[in-house]
């Protein structure tokens, strides 16, 4: 035993280094970034129905879901930032796919939505424009189809960016180190090769 505890004290200085060098590195990082602000609200989609001459508006779980595609397509996003007035950096152009995220709610017409972005008074400003830029963009799921639209939850932005927190995912990275670092010493001693 007084041979493991000798190994360990002999290497765990590098372990030391190694997970406080790599845990700055996180911290620097996730310090450094800009901050992502996130919106979220809910939609209810309708579709036109003409039957005998009597037209209406039904729900339609198929087209719900290619609706809610739609929306994630780089020419709506584009349209939407384009309507909403936000000039696009080359960064934000590559992950405009990345910045609104989709989901129907169980089998409804009803779409939960998300936009992220790293400037909020742009993404307060996209938020405002969002439904318009919905109705005016007939490409969304084809000119010949029409849509009623109706807002469920209005998208609300959170003042808080939903970045982590650098300190404790730096101490979380250090500690994962360490701990990493003191198995394999202790796997690798004089004792445990024999």
């Amino acid at each position: 035993m007084s041979t493991i505890v000798k190994f360990i004290k002999k290497y765990i200085i590098y372990v030391v280094i190694c997970a406080f060098l790599i845990s700055t590195a996180v911290f620097v990082y996730l310090n450094f970034k800009p901050a992502t602000y996130r919106a979220a609200g809910k939609i209810m989609i309708y579709f036109l129905e003409t039957n005998n001459n009597f037209s209406y508006y039904k729900p339609d779980i198929t087209l719900t879901n290619s609706f809610a595609e739609s929306i994630n397509s780089r020419n709506f996003i584009d349209n939407l930032f384009k309507t909403a007035g936000v000039q696009l950096d080359e960064h934000s152009l590559n992950n405009l796919e990345k910045s609104i995220k989709t989901k129907v709610a169980d089998d409804s017409n009803i779409i939960n939505i998300e936009i992220y972005y790293e400037n909020i008074d742009s993404l307060k400003s996209i938020c405002d424009n969002f439904i318009d830029a919905l109705n005016s963009s007939p490409l969304i799921i084809g000119s010949d189809l029409k849509i009623k639209i109706e807002v469920v939850d209005p998208l609300y932005v959170d003042s808080k960016p939903i970045n982590p927190n650098p300190l404790g995912y730096a101490l979380f990275t250090f500690l994962g180190i360490l701990f990493v670092g003191l198995i394999i010493i202790y796997t690798f001693s004089p004792e445990k090769t024999k």
